[in-house]
């Protein structure tokens, strides 16, 4: 446990280490890996529950199943660029890399609640029967805006901006010990593995209806 708590520590202090340490005995952090992973779904359903219960715990699918495909499209591009990761390493290593991301769900949670829930309303109208809402006029609209974008729901937005940045970097970092490679090449593995992943994702969950 020491050493599990030790690690999550030097991915924010030291990922380079953490990274390399986690990627050379992949299966013995590969637990707290699925932790960090399956922490943000399970933490929105939670949060969220008034919201969309069954669609957050249907995240929890989309989450695992992305993390996995994500790691195979990582693991045959590193190779194809020469790099000689271990797969059950290099998952580990991005499930850590992931580790960021737990604070989403209470970034998603706070934005829920502070955008008006009349606005909401408004914004989700839609044709219900055939007869659809009479357009809303510009001065409406420049309402709406006013509403949703305030100080603290930009705040938030740039929350989740910084917090993708990280993960991406950390992803990169992930990549680069876990492949024994240089930081670019690292770099598109992750730009790469990460496009490819999203469209073979997409159309995976599509057919099975997620």
């Amino acid at each position: 446990m020491n050493e599990q708590v030790y690690v999550l520590k030097d991915v924010i202090r030291n990922p380079a280490r953490a990274f390399k340490e986690i990627s050379d005995r992949g299966r013995a952090f590969l637990p707290g890996a699925i932790i960090i992973v399956t922490v943000p779904a399970i933490a929105s359903a939670l949060l969220m529950a008034d919201v969309s219960f069954p669609q957050n715990l249907a995240g929890l699918v989309r989450d695992v199943t992305g993390w996995i495909i994500f790691v195979g499209c990582l693991y045959v591009v590193g190779r194809l660029l020469r790099g000689g990761a271990d797969f059950m390493g290099l998952l580990s290593a991005i499930g850590y890399a992931k580790l960021p991301g737990i604070f989403y769900p209470i970034v998603g949670a706070a934005l829920v609640r502070l955008v008006p829930e009349e606005v909401v309303a408004q914004l989700g109208e839609g044709c219900a029967g055939g007869v659809c809402p009479e357009p809303i006029s510009p001065e409406q609209q420049m309402l709406l805006l006013k509403q949703i974008f305030t100080p603290a729901v930009i705040g938030l937005f740039l929350a989740i901006l910084a917090l993708g940045i990280w993960i991406f970097a950390l992803y990169v970092l992930a990549s680069r010990e876990s492949h024994k490679s240089n930081t670019w090449r690292a770099f598109i593995s992750v730009v790469v593995g990460g496009l490819t992943s999203t469209i073979i994702t997409g159309l995976l969950l599509t057919l099975v209806g997620l």
